[in-house]
């Protein structure tokens, strides 16, 4: 075969395989103006649209189940009424985009030449927060408890 044509072919195949998932995944920008629980959020975008979000990549528990009250309260201090960015791809059977959350760090910003984080994902703030006593004394990390300790 043509060597500028196998080359030609190669770059099609390629661009054919790698574009497809940029062109799928989605932005949305919004305030945050509810926080359901340790994992879910509604935000309000600039067309006054709301849009409810789950985060992608963890499992809080709920409000009525052991530590939920303070799940919810860490993402509540994470993003409530703050200006947050979603990248998605795919929605649940709930319709709720999930994604990831990405919001503004607390505090003041320090830049130094290429090393700046401009945003948190904040899925995984809720995570790093720490690891939440299971009632037997056991340690257990907040997006494994639903799967866990649910009976």
């Amino acid at each position: 075969m043509n060597p500028p044509l196998t080359f030609l072919l190669s770059l099609t195949f390629l661009l054919f395989f790698s574009i497809p998932p940029l062109v799928l995944a989605a932005t949305l920008e919004g305030n945050v103006v509810k926080v359901a629980d340790g994992d879910t959020i509604t935000i309000v975008d600039d067309r006054g649209n709301k849009h409810r979000i789950r985060l992608g990549g963890i499992d809080a528990p709920e409000k009525d189940q052991p530590y939920g009250k303070e799940s919810t309260q860490g993402l509540l201090e994470l993003t409530s009424g703050k200006a947050v960015v979603i990248e998605y791809d795919k929605r649940d059977r709930y319709k709720r985009i999930i994604g990831k959350v990405l919001v503004d760090p607390p505090g003041e910003v320090f830049c130094m030449a290429l090393d700046c984080v401009k945003k948190i994902d904040a899925g995984l703030e809720q995570i790093k927060r720490g690891d939440l006593p299971d009632i037997g004394g056991q340690l257990i990390k907040p997006h494994s408890f639903s799967h866990t300790h649910l009976g």
